[in-house]
């Protein structure tokens, strides 16, 4: 893989209105200028990983501090955040004394976390939820460090139960910048078309570019640059070079194409207009100090007289102020008279329904968030809000108002539809709860869609946009968009991910829905910016005893909820087994051990289990493993087996969110297996001499690194330990040389990834191979997978039996095994016809800023004769049909049904959702009696199939009978 990957993504083509509108904006000219690792890439989390265990200042924290886990940033080499149980630092009753502990506590932490707090400048101290939040930034010789944030969560107990450390180390540039402030204000608007306003005075800074493995510090100007499209472009210039090194539109729009005409009063433009009270409405009465409205819209005042007075109102109140973008503003005069109540209501002509209907629904979801949040002040002014702007279908936050467009162009007044009111305040609430710092644009425009739809108790965004009536609307928050698989880089399709996670999380905690509310708006106070850190805020939030490896209130729906949309806290459990090996042993039971890691959900301790079964059919009967004195350690035996027997196995394991984690991961097919004698050797490749491998593949598109056959020279990393990236000797014991690896390493190059896979994929298949003399087939392969990233680089091992028409999985490789490992598999659990079988190797770099190598060597090819086929010794025909439960169940990809006849039959085995469509159907024409098995795969059911129940149902004669299983993904 690339030593340096693209830094910035120049000519991303999204102006300020499609960059956060509902729809893409074709019109659209300026250009944004981003950096992939502040703005929530996807690739930003491949410079995440668990932290090391072979750190010892990490492992001295965690012997003192029991339970904690997090990650580690590559890129620094520090710490990115940390959590787990709790550690007494003292209660802070003020903002200042949270400040001092925290302060204290990285103090403490010195060697730990390898900062100089010296270098630390306060950027908030607030209480939210039952938490303080202690936020500091990083400063170099006085000027701000962008992107830095460090971090102490202390709970109202006085627990430290996170801190975060993204501090920036080894930073050593000149201060003096060649450019002076006003040619960086003139390089600032370089590449902008729309005419520039005005542009703020610029600030240097430092500005930390992310490479492949470490940060380039430059150092740079700051300043705010504000275009009459209208946008305005937080920009940052290069203070030596001029050259504009980032580029983010802060004002935040919606943006339709459709077509939209009509009112809204109170909902929909189709609803009829009512009258409702104004509350914190100002009232200027004559002689007397301004009132205000109380909620229910009334106001009073003693004067000291009984004479008449003059009333004045505008559209203006304690938390909004209406103003018209034309000349005519919102205007009622009346008398008042000593001991008369005054009835006066906003209507036409007075005030227009965007005048009226923007003051009241400000009000509304101002209530919405105080409710939640008492403390939350950021709003607690006259908010300006414009409507009646000259143009059409938009409307936008820009950091200060909010703004609504005129109808016009099919489109109603957006002023006059409650819910895209509702969504720009609530970017109000977002940036305000943030300052300085700012959340992803997906986190902005999600948590604006849940603001509207729980103040609306229902999904639908945008109701009533369209003149084709009140149903229409733009998007809805009920939905199961995935991250990563959908995230797309435009902001609303992507903040539908974590809107969607709340809205099933709200749906889940429902009646207590406003405890949802809860979780959502106290969750941002830890800043995060991408969703895997706001799940776990979500979850400091909910803990109740400052631990959260023990769970949470309510983590029976948290994570469930954000599961199905792809956010988890970037924590699996991984099984570690090495697998049985044949044996001439029949007398003794065959022991073998497991062992999970893992750093944030654990598994279910009584789900640990050993899947086995004898012959090469059947149902698999379980063994539950049980834990050893090592901690994480599983062990149990498989019953003594005759000679001859083959018995294949799988673990597999439940964790306590419900998903169901097994080894290998592609089990129940293929399976681990063994063989009670000695397979016999049919065939063998050392790859010692040329053949009729082939290199390339129909969609390979790796720009380096592809496969070749040669002696292969080390590479090795630059940092202790010196792991090895790509093997120094095949795997062939001498005289044998030759193997196949994905590139070979330049001769004297010091660059350790000169030639690592590159850009995509590469593939390597096998010569054409004719198994059908074979008794139950084995192919035996050895293989080498180095990556640095661990996130989404992959080795994939696939077998076609029609000559490479077509491919099954044989199994997956996502985290490195950087030696030559040997693995097996029976060519009969993976496909049924073996004349024309291929294998196909294929090593794939998916993202950026790491390292991947492959190998493969010495290919051979085994058969084995049984004793015992068929199934388990000594079960003989089923006397009754019968239809099993599924194993596993729940799934999380494939599972298998087995079924029993008790004579020839002709058999249809389908599968619905719980809809009643049908997903999938296998028919057999007179199959024979006995016991048979299906292995289902979701994924390969045509269409991306969504978690939930599925039904299954065996047609076989007479009989038919059905069952319900559960997908999880």
């Amino acid at each position: 893989m690339k030593r340096f990957w693209v830094l910035i993504c120049l000519l991303i083509l999204l102006s300020s209105i499609s960059a956060n509108a509902f729809v893409t904006d074709n019109t659209a000219i300026d250009q944004a200028i981003s950096i992939g690792y502040y703005d929530q890439d996807p690739a930003y989390l491949a410079n995440l990983m668990p932290l090391s265990k072979s750190d010892p200042s990490w492992n001295a924290f965690v012997r003192e501090h029991s339970r904690w886990t997090g990650q580690a940033n590559i890129l620094t080499g520090l710490i990115h955040r940390a959590w787990g149980g709790a550690i007494y630092i003292g209660v802070p009753k003020s903002a200042d004394e949270a400040r001092n502990l925290a302060l204290s506590f990285l103090n403490t932490n010195i060697g730990l976390l390898k900062i100089s707090t010296e270098d630390l400048v306060l950027v908030s101290s607030r209480h939210g939820g039952h938490h303080w939040f202690v936020d500091f930034k990083q400063q170099y010789r006085g000027l701000d460090v962008f992107g830095s944030m460090i971090s102490v969560r202390i709970s109202d107990w006085g627990n430290v139960v996170l801190f975060q450390c993204d501090y920036l180390p080894g930073i050593n540039i000149s201060m003096t910048p060649a450019l002076t402030s006003l040619a960086a204000q003139n390089s600032a608007a370089f590449g902008l078309v729309s005419s520039v306003r005005k542009t703020s005075e610029p600030s240097l800074i430092v500005l930390p570019l992310p490479g492949a493995d470490r940060f380039d510090y430059r150092l740079a100007y700051q300043t705010n640059v504000t275009t009459d499209q209208p946008a305005c472009w937080q920009t940052i210039v290069d203070a030596n070079t001029g050259h504009v090194l980032y580029r983010k539109n802060i004002i935040y729009y919606e943006t339709v194409d459709g077509y939209l005409s009509g009112k809204i009063f109170p909902t929909t433009p189709f609803d009829t207009l009512i009258t409702l009270p104004f509350e914190y409405h100002n009232v200027r009465i004559a002689g007397l100090d301004t009132l205000d409205t109380d909620t229910q819209g009334f106001f009073s005042a003693d004067v000291p007289d009984s004479l008449l007075r003059r009333l004045d109102l505008s559209m203006s109140g304690l938390y909004v102020k209406v103003k018209d973008s034309t000349s005519t503003q919102p205007a009622l005069v009346d008398t008042i008279a000593p001991g008369d109540t005054l009835h006066i209501t906003w209507a036409t002509p007075q005030a227009s329904n965007d005048e009226r209907n923007v003051y009241y629904h400000v009000n509304v979801v101002h209530d919405f968030i105080k409710a939640i949040d008492l403390e939350f002040v950021g709003l607690d002014f006259p908010l300006p809000a414009k409507v009646n702007i000259n143009s059409t279908c938009n409307a936008y936050w820009d950091g200060a108002s909010v703004n609504f467009f005129a109808a016009g162009g099919g489109c109603t007044n957006t002023g006059e539809i409650a819910d895209v009111i509702y969504h720009e305040y609530g970017h109000g609430i977002t940036d305000y709860q943030y300052r300085p710092l700012s959340p992803s644009g997906a986190q902005h425009e999600g948590w604006s869609d849940y603001t509207a739809a729980s103040i609306t108790n229902q999904p639908l965004i945008g109701r009533g946009f369209y003149t084709s009536g009140p149903d229409s609307y733009l998007r809805t928050v009920d939905n199961t968009n995935r991250y990563p698989e959908n995230w797309t880089g435009e902001s609303h399709n992507d903040g539908l991910i974590i809107a969607g996670a709340l809205w099933d999380l709200r749906e889940a905690l429902a009646p207590r829905t406003g405890y949802c509310d809860s979780l959502w708006n106290f969750a941002r106070y830890g800043h995060s910016a991408n969703y895997q850190d706001y799940l776990v805020d979500i979850l400091e939030y909910d803990d109740d005893d400052d631990t959260l490896y023990n769970g949470t209130p309510h983590w029976d729906q948290i994570m469930p909820a954000f599961d199905l949309h792809g956010i988890h806290p970037l924590d699996i459990i991984t099984i570690s087994h090495q697998p049985l090996g044949d044996t001439m042993d029949t007398s003794n039971p065959y022991q073998l051990t497991v062992n999970l890691s893992f750093t944030f959900t654990p598994p279910n301790r009584d789900s640990v289990f050993v899947n086995y079964r004898t012959g090469n059919a059947g149902p698999f009967q379980l063994i539950q493993l049980t834990p050893t004195a090592n901690p994480n350690e599983y062990a149990g035996a498989i019953p003594a087996q005759p000679l001859g027997t083959l018995v294949e196995y799988y673990i597999s394991v439940v964790d306590i969110s419900g998903r169901v984690i097994t080894n290998p991961v592609t089990a129940p097919s293929p399976t681990f297996f063994f063989i009670i004698g000695q397979p016999t050797t049919q065939r063998a490749d050392s790859l010692e001499r040329a053949s009729s491998w082939i290199v390339g593949a129909t969609g390979d598109d790796a720009t380096a690194g592809v496969w070749t056959r040669v002696d292969p020279i080390g590479t090795y990393a630059d940092s202790v330990p010196h792991i090895p990236y790509q093997p120094e000797d095949d795997h062939t014991p001498a005289p044998g040389i030759y193997c196949y690896i994905t590139g070979q390493q330049p001769t004297g190059n010091p660059d350790n990834g000169a030639n690592d896979v590159d850009g995509g994929k590469t593939s390597l298949t096998t010569p054409l191979y004719n198994l059908s003399a074979y008794d139950n087939p084995i192919i035996e392969y050895f293989r080498w997978f180095t990556t640095t990233r661990n996130v989404d680089d992959t080795f994939e091992v696939q077998i076609s039996s029609d000559g490479g028409t077509s491919w099954s999985p044989v199994e997956i490789l996502t985290s490195i095994e950087n030696s030559w490992v040997r693995a097996r598999f029976l060519v009969d659990q993976v496909i049924s016809q073996r004349s024309q079988v291929k294998l196909r190797f294929s090593a794939s770099d998916k993202g950026s800023g790491g390292i991947v190598e492959g190998g493969v060597d010495d290919l051979t090819f085994y058969s084995i004769t049984l004793t015992s086929v068929g199934g388990e010794r000594g079960r003989g025909l089923p006397t009754s049909y019968a239809l099993h439960e599924n194993y596993p169940n729940p799934f999380n990809g494939r599972t298998e049904i087995l079924y029993d006849l008790p004579k020839s039959s002709d058999v249809t085995l389908s599968i619905f959702d719980i809809a009643g469509r049908l997903v999938f159907q296998n028919v057999t024409p007179n199959q024979s009696a006995g016991t048979h098995s299906i292995i289902w795969d979701s994924h390969q059911a045509g269409h991306d199939l969504a978690s939930g129940v599925y039904l299954y149902r065996l047609q076989a004669s007479d009989f038919s009978a059905s069952r319900k299983m559960l997908l999880l993904k």
